[in-house]
C-alpha cells in the first residue's frame, strides 16, 4: 500500500536533522503546522479514501484546508497526520490563497465550500512508512494529555512546536 508513495516523493525533503533537504532556519519560525486528515465523502456520496486525497493533493503541490492558523506565515514546515495511520507525509508550506484561484483541482469530487484555503507546498515527502505518534508519545509537547493522545489531532491544522514536528519526522528517517 505505501509503494505508491515513493513514486511522487519529491528528492528534496523536509528533514528533521537539516543534513537533507530543507532546515529549520529555511522556515525562519519556532512552530511548524500539523494537518490531520482522514476519508471523506464527495459530491455524489461515495467515500474517497484518505490515501487517495493525500496523493491527489501533494502530488499536486497543493492541500485544500477549512482553515489556517494566524501564526501560519509561509514559508513554514508541514507534517500531515492521517486518522487511523500516522504522521505520513510532510512539506513546506510557501504560500497561501483561496481554492478559488486553482486553475486545475486535483480532485473535483471535492465539495470546495468546505475547503476555502488552498496551501502551495514544496518540498514534498510522502513516508515509506507511517510514523506511530505513539513511538514518540512522551517527546510531543503539546499533547498535554498522553492517554488520550487522538485529541490533540482534532482541530487541525494547527501550529505545534517546531521541537515536536523535528521529533515526529526524525522517526520518519530513522524508525524502530
Amino acid at each position: 500500500m505505501w509503494a505508491l508513495a515513493v513514486e511522487i516523493r519529491v528528492t528534496r525533503g523536509c528533514s528533521a536533522g537539516g543534513s537533507v533537504g530543507v532546515n529549520q532556519n529555511d522556515y525562519g519560525s519556532d512552530r511548524a503546522l500539523l494537518v490531520a486528515f482522514g476519508d471523506l465523502f464527495d459530491r455524489t456520496g461515495a467515500i474517497v479514501r484518505g490515501r487517495a486525497i493525500l496523493t491527489a493533493l501533494l502530488g499536486s503541490g497543493v492541500w485544500l484546508t477549512t482553515r489556517v492558523p494566524k501564526a501560519a506565515v509561509p514559508p513554514i514546515a508541514a507534517a500531515f497526520y492521517q486518522t487511523g495511520i500516522g504522521v505520513v507525509a510532510c512539506a513546506r508550506v510557501v504560500g497561501l490563497r483561496p481554492t478559488t484561484s486553482l486553475v486545475r483541482v486535483p480532485l473535483p469530487d471535492l465539495p470546495l465550500k468546505m475547503f476555502p484555503t488552498a496551501l502551495d507546498l514544496d518540498s514534498v515527502r510522502l513516508f515509506e512508512r507511517p510514523v506511530d505518534v505513539r513511538s514518540v508519545l512522551d517527546q510531543l509537547s503539546f499533547i498535554h494529555n498522553k492517554k488520550q493522545w487522538g485529541q490533540a489531532f482534532r482541530y487541525t491544522p494547527r501550529m505545534i512546536p517546531k521541537s515536536d514536528y523535528d521529533a515526529l519526522i526524525r522517526q520518519s528517517e530513522y524508525p524502530n
